[in-house]
């Protein structure tokens, strides 16, 4: 091969040299492979509407106390409950039941029944986390039966107290009753008065 061919070949080679390193040069960051494209971030849950809504079952003993224990021993019983929340603190509230009063006197052989029907509106608030304070107020229906005679009235009463929420759905309580006053038999009446407790299930929300 004359020198001529020689340069020839030698200049083409030279000239070719920067392009096949450009070509086998790996993108910045080593891998020449190109990367996937990032997938799209999930699209969050929509929020469904706050529920403010609540049915209920409270079971309730009362103790009464002073004149009121003469007449009674302990009365125990249900209500059915409904509240409304106002605010993520403040619910409003409405409860109906029946209190049947055990360790009743008796006169001459006979058994005195009493019963308290109460027809209650009120609220609770919260005061710090799990601990709320509560109100109500309304009717008690007061009936008394001894034998074939039976007398009945309504009466102005209401309930103060606190309560505790052991967990979302169970609330216990403590407070003050007054239930109204009951016919003494001597031309008066007695106040009625004790301490009432309540467990109390949510049965529904919406």
């Amino acid at each position: 091969m004359n020198r001529a061919k020689i340069l020839v070949i030698g200049a083409m080679l030279l000239a070719a040299s920067p392009v096949l390193a450009q070509d086998a040069t790996p993108p910045a960051g080593g891998d020449a492979t190109p990367a996937a494209p990032a997938a799209a971030p999930a699209a969050a849950p929509e929020a469904g509407p706050a529920k403010k809504m609540v049915v209920g079952l409270d079971v309730i003993g009362v103790l009464p106390l002073s004149d009121y224990s003469n007449a009674a021993s302990f009365a125990l019983g249900a209500a059915g409950r409904f509240g409304y929340m106002v605010n993520p603190k403040l619910t409003v509230t409405a409860r109906v039941g029946y209190l049947y009063h055990f360790g009743t006197p008796s006169f001459m052989g006979t058994s005195e029944s009493i019963y308290i029907i109460p027809v209650h509106v009120g609220a609770e608030y919260e005061l710090a986390p799990k601990i709320l304070g509560w109100a109500e107020l309304g009717l008690d229906h007061i009936a008394v039966s001894l034998g074939s005679a039976s007398t009945s009235d309504d009466k102005f009463g209401f309930a103060v107290g606190a309560g505790y929420r052991v967990m979302p759905k169970l609330t216990v309580k403590a407070g003050f009753y007054m239930p109204g006053s009951l016919d003494n038999g001597m031309g008066g009446s007695t106040t009625l008065f004790g301490i009432i407790f309540s467990a109390g299930y949510d049965l529904a929300s919406f």
